[in-house]
């Protein structure tokens, strides 16, 4: 890939330089993408990509696993190099330099029984839309005016999925499947949105540069290589 050609032999010019290890916030409850297990050990999509970028010995990644408010509160205070996962905005371009993108997911919405599938923001237009405060996806509505939808944001999984099994508003939109925090889905049905796609980066502090070359070079290299799709 020209991508990783470009990155990578940006870093090979360095290469009589040490390698820095980042210390990176990856949430510890968001799978399938990142979640711990007994012992406090990451798992998930992001933690085997990192594994598999420190392979190409283009990068040294220390893992600092726990909740987004705490991960965001430790980078904020200078306190982590980078996080894993983070969707780009215009606010949060002030304080985080971007990767080039690592991953991708569609947003979910959640409908009654016997009402129609919501699989296009085109649908959303005059309905109410049960999302949950603060997220990812929230962020994304707000700032796409809810595509037509009138947002009501809620604190918890099961608040926002109780709004419409209640006939409180109209459908719920969230960023992924809820089987692993609400198993049974509260009897809903769930259908991908295809036109909304969040695209997840990994961000550094914006004096970083180095860190995110080697980040950059690392993800073009697995990319080119294959691991990305294993």
């Amino acid at each position: 890939m020209v991508l990783g050609g470009g990155f990578v032999g940006s870093l090979w010019a360095q290469e009589d330089e040490p390698i820095p290890v980042i210390r990176i916030g990856v949430e510890n409850n968001s799978p399938p993408l990142s979640f711990t297990v007994e012992g406090g050990k990451a798992q998930g999509f992001t933690p085997e990509l990192l594994a598999a970028m420190e392979q190409t010995g283009l990068v040294q990644f220390e893992i600092v696993a726990s909740s987004w408010s705490f991960i965001l509160n430790r980078y904020e205070a200078g306190k982590l190099d980078a996080l894993a996962n983070v969707i780009e905005t215009d606010e949060r371009r002030k304080t985080m330099s971007y990767s080039i993108p690592h991953a991708s997911m569609h947003g979910v919405a959640y409908t009654r029984p016997g009402d129609p599938g919501i699989t296009h923001t085109s649908q959303f237009a005059g309905k109410s839309m049960a999302m949950l405060n603060g997220t990812m996806s929230y962020l994304n509505a707000v700032k796409n005016k809810g595509w037509g939808a009138q947002i009501v944001g809620f604190d918890k999984w099961q608040e926002v999925l109780l709004a419409v099994k209640e006939k409180r508003c109209d459908f719920a939109l969230l960023t992924r499947p809820l089987k692993f925090e609400q198993p049974d889905e509260m009897g809903l049905n769930r259908e991908f949105v295809d036109d909304v796609n969040h695209r997840f980066h990994m961000v550094v502090q914006p004096d970083y540069a180095r860190k995110r070359e080697q980040i950059n070079a690392a993800l073009a290299e697995v990319l080119r290589n294959g691991d990305y799709d294993r």
